[in-house]
């Protein structure tokens, strides 16, 4: 999903709900109800506020299981702000070719029972040609989710991405 936030930020996020679309709508509904620019607080503490959202969601007892990334990109600062609820990690695909995997939070490295949002991560876009953020399904195509992640950076870094008008296309062949 994405929306703006004023007139130079748009909020973008990602997630994955185990059930159908009811629950995947109802989370992203959750995710923009975070963003109330009428309430006076930050759009960091609206992040947090998104990204405690879907922790508290995926922790309800008989809740469907969700995951998220959640982001404010500012076409002023050029930058990324991020937060991970257990979603894979984006990926940025510089001009010069190369790719990063940025960090993510990791369900499996998390406590049991963890109910604290994970960090902010910020991220200078300057030199920035793409940004990836993507469903887990995507990683999870090879039998391995570690395959599936380095699939997906060689697939960023190959020259043809840079000459894409599709990118999200080219990506899923």
């Amino acid at each position: 999903d994405v929306f703006a936030l004023g007139t130079e930020r748009f909020v973008v996020s990602s997630g994955n709900v185990v059930g159908g679309e009811a629950e995947t709508s109802a989370l992203m509904l959750v995710v923009r109800a975070a963003f109330d620019q009428d309430s006076g607080e930050s759009s960091t503490r609206m992040l947090l506020q998104a990204a405690n959202a879907v922790i508290n969601r995926r922790s309800t007892p008989g809740a469907a299981f969700a995951t998220a990334i959640v982001g404010i990109i500012d076409c002023l600062e050029r930058t990324l702000t991020y937060v991970s609820a257990g979603h894979p990690p984006p990926f940025v695909r510089y001009h010069n070719g190369t790719v990063a995997k940025l960090p993510a939070d990791s369900l499996s490295a998390r406590p049991s029972g963890c109910q604290h949002p994970p960090a902010q991560v910020v991220v200078d876009l300057r030199d920035a040609a793409l940004v990836l953020l993507y469903s887990s399904a995507l990683a999870q195509a090879a039998p391995d989710a570690g395959d599936g992640l380095r699939r997906i950076g060689q697939v960023l870094a190959d020259e043809r991405m840079a000459h894409c008008s599709s990118p999200a296309a080219w990506n899923a062949r």
